[in-house]
């Protein structure tokens, strides 16, 4: 096994992402969308980073490669050495023809002055050279022309027409490939008997085009039993049309891409070497058919600008792999899902980007499969949910990031009513007062003992010391500890523990005692109202309330499961919101108003069913009531109205009553508002603070925490 180490350059992959990783990438912008399959989609088109660091390319990274791939081929080569290759190549068929001509003639003149040839046979051989040699003189200037008339022409040299005959080949069977994908692994050489079965083929496929048009049946399978070898991997005829139309218009691209010049000479050369006029015909017919069948593509042209010049036959693999690429940026721009992934050609990815493209392409087919085997995910017929686990998970996301922003220096303290008892220990001591819970700390309480026990011996020996010896620690009546040295101490009536060296007797006493503090945790009920009117929107606060909501349920859940969360959304009129439906949760932006007073009813109401005495409501909002119930129905004004204020206040003063505690975190500096709230926290007793929607969330969780939890002392 060979096992090589290179350094990191953040496009490794290691380790394929994990779907935790993965439900975190989505929770933002499910979060801000609230559409799951839009969430999807764009995670698949951008990619995402996971906690390492590490980056999952998406579609339009592949895009990017893609189309840096494409100009980097076009600032390289040069399609002007096409011609030029073909003209040099026709040049030294015409050189070799004229030097072996030359070589005849010198070799017969040899031959006749030795008298191994007759002079007649000589001036024949002469006069058939010049002939030859005018002939070649009186060429016409355009390629083409010399192809069709050299196809005629009987070659002297050997040399010479073998030469000529590989060119007509190349023109030739690039000419037919243009056509037909599976031509050169058909065909290895033009003969008569391969162009006979070229004309048999394209004349059934001819026949199969027009019963398609006319609207009859194919018989595709007899079809392919006899060419087959001409479309290898086509399994049915709109694959066979679609391979048709695209080789096609591979020729027709690479002409596209020349200059006027080229492209006239590049045709003649084509048209003179295909010498079968029953093969042209058969041939022009078959583009009429395409024509007829399948939408005519556009014009369309390869800007190249390099300096390296390339062959027909490299030419032609060039237009095949640019083609490729603008086929591949059409279907990764048109892709929306799994499904459409699937459809995209790693194969094809892996040969003109390399392998780690292919790979990039499956780890993206394997998202939406990894959270629905996580339990992120599941499909109910063609449409996939969230799971429950995934909106806790979403949840506890919202939560983190909110506290990853946290500084100490950021919260204060805030007042509060505290009520019930002291539970959980913490690391810090106090000395012991009655009432307290026995959680001794016994390192403490014996060092309290030493400190005393050494003052009271400077002031007065200890009529018990036993200085050098043995002693015992008195804890009670029941309990000795015996200290001899080194050891541990214990407090249970059945184990003792020797101390080895010096020491003295200790003797506790009340004062000694050191005790753990707790603190104190309270149980509460909570509603939390969210303001969705328009400019909640309009002013991007209502995505941070909705994180704020979400990272408070998972807050309570994991931490205080005994607490009660209710959500409250209000805008024109107020409705309860499940925490489980959070996540997606969008805004109708047709919906004014904002009706506090129906809010505080419905909260009220949720409120009185909860057993707990610390009893909350938690407002977030960004402007003062506008709307509010009359008579049964809602009554909406902007600016408010003094009556909207007054039946607001009513509802305040019933929370009150209940003793439900009302705090307000505003999102405007309004004066409206601000007064509006003053009166509120006036009437209530809660109070008010004003933040910002980036801040949001660590006021109220870090007040709602602060209010949970408070030292005993």
């Amino acid at each position: 096994m060979l096992i090589r180490y290179t350094r990191w350059d953040g496009t490794q992959h290691v380790l394929p992402p994990d779907a935790d990783d993965l439900m975190d990438a989505l929770s933002d912008d499910l979060v801000d969308d609230g559409d799951l399959w839009r969430a999807l989609q764009r995670l698949l088109q951008q990619g995402f980073q996971d906690r390492e660091g590490r980056r999952l390319p998406g579609l339009q990274d592949l895009l990017e490669r893609l189309r840096r791939r494409r100009q980097e081929q076009l600032e390289r080569y040069n399609l002007s050495g096409i011609v030029k290759d073909l003209q040099d190549k026709l040049e030294q068929v015409k050189q070799t023809e004229r030097a072996g001509i030359q070589r005849r003639l010198d070799e017969g003149r040899q031959k006749a002055r030795t008298g191994e040839v007759p002079e007649g046979l000589q001036k024949t051989l002469e006069r058939m050279a010049a002939e030859k040699q005018r002939f070649l003189d009186q060429l016409p200037g355009d390629l083409g022309g010399q192809i069709k008339q050299l196809s005629d022409y009987d070659f002297m040299d050997p040399e010479a027409r073998r030469l000529f005959q590989e060119l007509l080949q190349v023109l030739q069977q690039q000419l037919l490939q243009s056509h037909f994908q599976g031509l050169q692994q058909a065909i290895q050489g033009l003969t008569s008997q391969d162009l006979q079965r070229l004309r048999e083929m394209i004349r059934d496929l001819n026949q199969m085009l027009r019963d398609r048009a006319q609207g009859r049946e194919p018989d595709f399978d007899e079809f392919m039993r006899k060419h087959g070898q001409f479309f290898p991997g086509v399994e049915n005829l709109d694959q066979l049309l679609e391979q048709l139309q695209r080789q096609m218009v591979q020729m027709q691209a690479l002409l596209e891409s020349m200059s006027p010049e080229q492209r006239r000479q590049l045709q003649q050369m084509l048209d003179a070497a295909l010498r079968d006029d029953r093969l042209r015909g058969e041939l022009a017919m078959l583009a009429a058919n395409l024509a007829e069948l399948l939408p005519r593509p556009g014009r369309q042209r390869y800007p190249f600008q390099g300096d390296e010049p390339v062959t027909l036959q490299e030419a032609m693999q060039l237009m095949g792999d640019l083609q490729e690429i603008d086929r591949l940026e059409q279907q990764l721009r048109g892709a929306q899902d799994e499904a459409d992934l699937a459809q995209l050609d790693a194969n094809q990815l892996a040969r003109l980007l390399g392998d780690d493209a292919a790979e990039q392409l499956e780890q993206l087919r394997q998202v939406t499969r990894q959270l629905e085997e996580a339990g992120y995910l599941e499909r109910r017929g063609n449409t996939l949910e969230l799971t429950a686990r995934a909106i806790r998970r979403i949840g506890h996301k919202a939560l983190q990031d909110i506290f990853l922003q946290l500084k100490r220096d950021r919260f204060g303290q805030h007042a509060a009513d505290f009520r019930g008892q002291g539970v959980d220990r913490t690391d810090e001591s106090k000395s012991y007062e009655f009432g307290d819970p026995f959680l001794l700390d016994l390192r403490g309480t014996l060092f309290n003992a030493l400190e005393r026990e050494a003052a009271e011996q400077r002031a007065t020996p200890h009529p018990d010391s036993l200085p050098g010896g043995e002693g015992t620690i008195s804890l009670s009546p029941w309990e000795r500890v015996r200290v001899r040295g080194e050891g541990t101490i214990s407090l249970s009536p059945w184990e003792r523990v020797r101390v080895r060296g010096e020491g003295t007797s200790v003797r506790l006493k009340p004062q000694d005692f050191e005790v753990y503090k707790t603190e104190l945790l309270t149980s509460s009920a909570t509603v939390l109202m969210l303001d969705m009117s328009r400019s909640m929107i309009l002013r991007g606060c209502f995505l941070a309330a909705k994180k704020v909501a979400m990272a408070l349920n998972a807050l309570i859940k994991g931490q205080f499961p005994r607490d009660r969360l209710h959500v409250i959304g209000f805008s024109y009129y107020a409705k309860e919101l499940q925490a489980d439906a959070l996540p997606t949760l969008t805004w109708n932006e047709w919906v004014y108003g904002t009706n506090m007073q129906h809010g505080f009813m419905l909260a009220r109401q949720l409120l009185s069913r909860a057993r707990s005495a610390n009893k909350q409501i938690i407002v977030i909002t960004d402007g003062e009531p506008t709307a509010h119930f009359e008579g049964g129905r809602v009554e909406f004004s902007y600016p408010p109205t003094h009556r909207t204020y007054q039946e607001t206040l009513k509802e305040v003063q019933r929370c009150t009553r209940d003793r439900i505690l009302i705090n307000t975190f505003m999102l405007e500096r309004s004066y409206s508002l601000m007064s509006f709230v003053e009166q509120m926290t006036r009437l209530n007793h809660g109070r008010a603070f004003y933040t910002t929607p980036d801040r949001l969330g660590e006021y109220i969780l870090v007040d709602f925490v602060r209010n949970k939890r408070r030292m005993v002392s």
